[in-house]
């Protein structure tokens, strides 16, 4: 939106306000009810024509969770995930003691993240030492993967998860590997030596696996534990994975309703008329507004006092069994013809404003953008925003856009992995106005 644009909306905004004098914004139109007042106001309901994309390759450097594991999801595929990420040491790389005697390696991820199904299956996480090297400064997308030395795991676990006490999966190191890394940070390494000996590790799940886990890189470990002779104590040094890292994802969808969607952009309504959203696995659903712009168009000069777009109710997907939950909260990014708007950068403030729906207050001070986020009510299984000014500058040609699309999570760019996800009936999704014609 330029700057002509962005006064005629400020204009609009203002104008707005004092016509129907309301406290805040979002009362605009609350109680205007063509069946209980004479202002000639009116309402009018539209479905918004429907469809689900495929943006894949993802951009998941420095993400905000290591992802590893693996579930057989019914409607959106076979997943698996693996993350890849150096190691560094808080503080100063100091030698351990040239006495130290080593006691054990672990490695402890600390868990802040879980999808896929409770069962009886035993999970298995393998940890295995990277053989190249990840760098600082290189985007890395979902479908990258780095090589490792896959022959033996440095630590390697199996295990039936437990939600009530497993907050930390702590998976001891292979003594052989253990004692090699010992040896090279016991007489002290730098943070370019450590990289360069060490590379990294790479988290790979079984075949088996039925959960996902995802873990928070500041609070997982590897924890070297050493005495010296005639030490009073055990003594620990301490690597973090809060480094340079990536995650990969990969979804198998063949035999599902989605395996149509096969390259990036790719588009289709779906058989049985159900939207699709997943952002870890870049499946959108994407909103035409036609209707709406076809519709006012027809009428001549007018004024949105409300408008309102709900998505819902979504299909019932958590129960005790699964840990599958919807997002809890998504934004709408203008497509273009190519649907190839969404990129890494949409979370810098100078792209909020010219592709984002903006809350209502935000038009009205477009130096401090920020994002409508409508949120997901469980009690009634839906999304709702009011986004009352956008299509009022859609109306008056502020903005130029037909299509918008439902980008899961926030403007963050370092979050974008979440396997959270909702199957919605097409005909759910719709978008409600109240406005008033100008003579």
């Amino acid at each position: 939106m330029n700057l002509q644009g962005r006064t005629a909306l400020g204009l609009l905004f203002g104008a707005t306000l004092m016509l129907f004098g309301c406290e805040s914004p979002s009362e605009v139109g609350l109680e205007l009810n063509p069946n209980e007042n004479n202002v000639g106001v009116y309402e009018e309901v539209f479905t918004l024509p429907s469809s689900v994309i495929l943006f894949d390759s993802l951009n998941t450097t420095n993400d905000s969770r290591l992802l590893v594991g693996r579930f057989k999801d019914p409607f959106f595929g076979d997943i698996t995930a693996k993350s890849f990420s150096q190691v560094t040491r808080n503080g100063e790389l100091v030698a351990i003691n040239d006495k130290g005697v080593l006691d054990s390696i672990m490695f402890d991820f600390e868990l802040s993240y879980l999808y896929g199904e409770y069962t009886s299956v035993f999970q298995t996480i393998n940890v295995y030492q990277l053989s190249d090297t990840l760098y600082s400064g290189v985007s890395y997308y979902s479908d990258d993967s780095t090589k490792y030395l896959s022959r033996t795991p440095a630590a390697s676990k199996k295990f039936f998860y437990s939600p009530t006490k497993d907050t930390v999966i702590r998976i001891k190191a292979t003594p052989a590997w253990a004692s090699n890394f010992f040896s090279i940070v016991r007489d002290g390494t730098s943070a370019s030596e450590l990289e360069n000996e060490i590379k990294g590790f790479a988290l790979i799940p079984g075949k088996d696996n039925t959960l996902i886990f995802g873990f928070h890189p500041e609070n997982s470990k590897v924890n070297v534990h050493y005495h010296v002779p005639d030490g009073a104590d055990s003594l620990v040094y301490t690597l973090n994975f809060n480094a340079t890292r990536y995650n990969g994802i990969i979804a198998d969808r063949a035999g599902t309703e989605l395996e149509a969607l096969v390259k990036r952009s790719d588009e289709f309504i779906p058989p049985s008329g159900d939207m699709y959203l997943q952002g870890g696995t870049g499946i959108y659903t994407k909103l035409s507004l036609r209707p709406f712009r076809k519709f006012v168009d027809s009428l001549g000069n007018i004024i949105v006092n409300r408008a309102e777009i709900r998505l819902g109710a979504i299909d019932d997907l958590t129960s005790v069994d699964y840990r599958i939950k919807p997002p809890n909260s998504f934004m709408y990014i203008f497509a273009d013809s190519t649907n190839k708007i969404i990129g890494a950068n949409i979370g810098l403030a100078s792209r909020i404003a010219n592709h984002v729906i903006l809350t209502d207050v935000s038009y009205g001070n477009p130096s401090s953008p920020r994002a409508l986020f409508p949120l997901y009510d469980s009690a009634s299984r839906s999304y709702s925003g009011t986004p009352t000014f956008f299509f009022q500058g859609l109306r008056d040609s502020i903005f130029n856009t037909n299509d918008l699309i439902i980008y899961p999570g926030t403007i963050s760019t370092n979050d974008v992995t979440s396997l959270s996800r909702f199957i919605v009936p097409k005909d759910s999704i719709q978008l409600k106005i109240y406005y008033t014609r100008l003579q």
